[in-house]
C-alpha cells in the first residue's frame, strides 16, 4: 500500500495506527493467511499531504485512525481479489526526469534514477496490476498550493491504469535529493487549480511514458 502523506511511523504513542499496527491488523483480518511480515506500506512523501509527521501542525487522532483503517481495508480487499498471474519486471533510464539538488557537489552526483515497473499479467499476457517505482519527490506542486494532494504520484496511478488496464500503484523509491525535473504547466491560459492539475498531468505523463518503456 502507498499512503500519500509526508511520512509514516512504525508506531504512534497516541493510538494503534502505526505501520506495525496496520500490518498486524491485516494479518488478523485475513485469519493469518496474509502474515504481517509480508505486508509493505510506504508513505509517498507528498509535500501537499496532511502533516502526519507533526512538524507543521500535525493532524488529529481521527485522521490517523482513518488512514490506518483505509489502508487495512485496501490491503485486505486486494488480498481477497488475488488471482493467478505471472510477474514481469523491467527498468528504463529516468535521469532526465530528475533534478539533483546537489549537482554542484561531485561527491553527490550519483542518484537512483531508474524507472522500475513490476507487472502482473494473466494467461493471455494482459496486465491486471502494475507497480511503478521511481525516486522523484512528490513536489511538482510548490508552496503556493494549499490544498491536499498526493502530487504526481496520485495522478500517475489512473494514467497507468488507462495505459495498461487493471489496477496500479506508485511508490517513490529511494527519496533523498531527487526532485522532479522541468515541472510546470506549458499552457499559459491555465490558472489556479487548473494550472496545478496541468502541471501534475504533464509530469506524471512523462513518468508513465517511461514506465511503458520499462514494462516493454
Amino acid at each position: 500500500a502507498d499512503v500519500e502523506t509526508q511520512g509514516c511511523f512504525a508506531a504512534l504513542r497516541n493510538g494503534p495506527w502505526g505501520l506495525v499496527d496496520i500490518r498486524r491488523e491485516v494479518q488478523r483480518r485475513t485469519g493469518g493467511r496474509l502474515p504481517a511480515s509480508q505486508v509493505v506500506v510506504q508513505c509517498g512523501h507528498s509535500h501537499s499531504g496532511p502533516d502526519t509527521l507533526g512538524v507543521w501542525g500535525g493532524v488529529p487522532d481521527g485522521y490517523f485512525a482513518l488512514v490506518a483503517q483505509r489502508t487495512v481495508d485496501a490491503i485486505v480487499e486486494a488480498f481477497e481479489q488475488r488471482r493467478p498471474g505471472t510477474l514481469h519486471y523491467g527498468t528504463a533510464p529516468g535521469r532526465d526526469l530528475l533534478s539533483n539538488q546537489f549537482d554542484y557537489d561531485p561527491a553527490n552526483a550519483a542518484v537512483d534514477s531508474d524507472v522500475r515497473v513490476l507487472q502482473a499479467r494473466d494467461a493471455e499476457g494482459r496486465p491486471f496490476a502494475t507497480l511503478l517505482n521511481f525516486s522523484a519527490h512528490a513536489t511538482v506542486l510548490d508552496s503556493s498550493n494549499t490544498k491536499v494532494s498526493g502530487d504526481w504520484v496520485q495522478r500517475a496511478n489512473p494514467l497507468l491504469e488507462q495505459r495498461f488496464g487493471g489496477r496500479a500503484i506508485t511508490v517513490v523509491a529511494t527519496l533523498g535529493r531527487t526532485q522532479p525535473a522541468d515541472r510546470g504547466c506549458a499552457d499559459p491560459a491555465q490558472q489556479g487549480d487548473a494550472r496545478s492539475l496541468c502541471a501534475l498531468d504533464e509530469y506524471a505523463s512523462r513518468v508513465v511514458d517511461r514506465a511503458e518503456q520499462a514494462a516493454a
